[in-house]
Parts: C-alpha cells; sequence; structure tokens
C-alpha cells in the first residue's frame, strides 16, 4: 500500500552567500510530486540577498531562519533539524536539486522497510559548470563511497536516538553522522538518480587546501575521543594522500593506529601506503 500522502516530510536547507542557487533549490522542493512538505531555510550569516530570495517565496512551507553569524554547516543543519515537525526529515545543500519524484520514491522505500531502516538514499547526478551530468556512484564505488546529504531522507526518530551533527567535525561531517546512523540503523540505496549535485568553483569538496585545514581543525578538537580521533586521522591521511603529500598521510594512519589500536585497519591503511600500492 501507497504511503498515505499526509506524511510531512521536512527539508532542511542550510545556506551561506548561496543567493545564486538557492530559489533552484527550493523550487525543487516545492515541485515535488509529494506535496506535504515545509522547507527551513538556515541562513547560516549570508552577507548577500539570501534573505530576499526566501522572502520573495509567498508559499507558507517555506520558511526562514536566520544565524546572525556564521557556525558552519553542521550547526545550520541542526537549527532546521530541531525546528522540523515532519515524521520525516530530508536534507539538501543549496546548491543541489531534488529531481521532481525524490520524495515520493523515498516514502515509498519507507512504506514498505521495516523499522530498522532509518534513511533511504539515491544516487545522483554530478553534474559540471559547462552541462555535462554523469551518474555519480556505480555498484563498485557504493561500496567505499557513502552517499552525500542532500540525498538523504530519515526518520525523524533517528535523530532522538543517535543526535545531531557533531559540531566539533569541521570536515566530513557528513561521514560521522552517516557512520553513527549505520551502527544503530540499516539504510537503503535506490539505483536511481534522485538528486542532481551541481560542481561549480566555490564547492567545498573540489577545494583540497581547504578539506585538509578543516580536518586538521578536528583531529585536534577530537583528540580526547580516541575512536573518532583515529578515524578523523584515518579521513585526514586519505586527504593528504590525494594531495600528493604521502609522508604527511603515512604519519596520520600510523597515529591512528596508535590511537586505536583495536582497529587493525588503520596499521594495514600504514602498511600498504609504505609499500605505495595504497
Amino acid at each position: 500500500m501507497f504511503l498515505d500522502k499526509q506524511n510531512l516530510v521536512s527539508v532542511v536547507i542550510p545556506a551561506y552567500n548561496r543567493a545564486y542557487t538557492l530559489r533552484r533549490a527550493i523550487n525543487s522542493v516545492l515541485n515535488q510530486t509529494h506535496q506535504n512538505v515545509e522547507i527551513f531555510v538556515v541562513d547560516d550569516g549570508s552577507t548577500d540577498n539570501t534573505q530576499e530570495i526566501v522572502r520573495n517565496f509567498l508559499d507558507p512551507r517555506v520558511r526562514y531562519i536566520r544565524h546572525p553569524q556564521n557556525l558552519g554547516i553542521s550547526a545550520a543543519r541542526n537549527t532546521g533539524i530541531e525546528v522540523a515537525r515532519g515524521n520525516f526529515v530530508a536534507l539538501l545543500d543549496s546548491d543541489d536539486e531534488f529531481l521532481s519524484d525524490k520524495i515520493e520514491k523515498s516514502l515509498k522505500i519507507f512504506d514498505r522497510a521495516s523499522r530498522r531502516v532509518g534513511l533511504v538514499s539515491s544516487n545522483h547526478y554530478l553534474q559540471s559548470a559547462d552541462g555535462r551530468s554523469v551518474v555519480a556512484i556505480n555498484e563498485k564505488k557504493l561500496k567505499r563511497v557513502w552517499p552525500m546529504p542532500s540525498t538523504w531522507v530519515l526518520r525523524r526518530d533517528v535523530f532522538k536516538k543517535i543526535g545531531l551533527f557533531d559540531l566539533r567535525i569541521r570536515a566530513s561531517e557528513d561521514t560521522d553522522f552517516f557512520a553513527r546512523v549505520r551502527e544503530k540503523y540499516s539504510f537503503h540505496f535506490i539505483k536511481e538518480p534522485l538528486v542532481i549535485k551541481y560542481v561549480t568553483p566555490d564547492n567545498f569538496f573540489v577545494d583540497k587546501e581547504k578539506i585538509i585545514q578543516l580536518r586538521r581543525e578536528t583531529v585536534f578538537n577530537v583528540r580526547q575521543d580516541r575512536r573518532l580521533y583515529a578515524r578523523q586521522l584515518l579521513l585526514l591521511g586519505k586527504d593528504l594522500w590525494g594531495a600528493g603529500r604521502k609522508d604527511e598521510a603515512r604519519q596520520c594512519y600510523l597515529k591512528a593506529f596508535f590511537a586505536y589500536p583495536v582497529n587493525l585497519g588503520y596499521f594495514i591503511k600504514f602498511f600498504l601506503s609504505s609499500l605505495k600500492k595504497f
């Protein structure tokens, strides 16, 4: 039986100086085949005309919340999640776009799934500035790459059980959150792309040095939590390796192992990197 249309989905859109893409993101939610939605645009201290863009939407389902200063994407997401009223919460970055049946198809999965499924995600299109579009995740890649937040729809109860985004984590906060979800819940991946991710020069994930800098901050911030500290060292090592800084990467892998020797995988990363096969 198809899920009752009365199920409210709260869509949280964090925004920081993205007025030029925000209208597209909001419209992609308003144009969903599942119309019972509410949208919380959380303006994270923008200095552009983000507020004007949102205020021009006369649809009462669109709501605006402003942080007086920039607190980061985790804080913005958490603000929206805390005021959400729906039984389901969807996340959408301000430069991304839902395809029209994204929410409907996600809810269909929840309708026939057990309560153990806490998160439904999907594939997505990766579209470059020149208009080229590719399907982002294939079967092999899914085993090592977790779906991005704009593809997620979650049961509201998930946040009650595992908490919100960790404000200490300055890079790949979504990776940490997804890992916590996987510890308590199952997740379902829809192979069909239902979201468009636009690759633009100001996309966070294309700035490798910025990611490395924020990852170092995270490593420092979580150093008292040895398990999380080791995990963040591993991620920092991967970022450094990708940037060609292999000696620094190896040091991170070894530190991760000594920080949390229960996980032999950290030593294996170090060993393989020393053989230059990792």
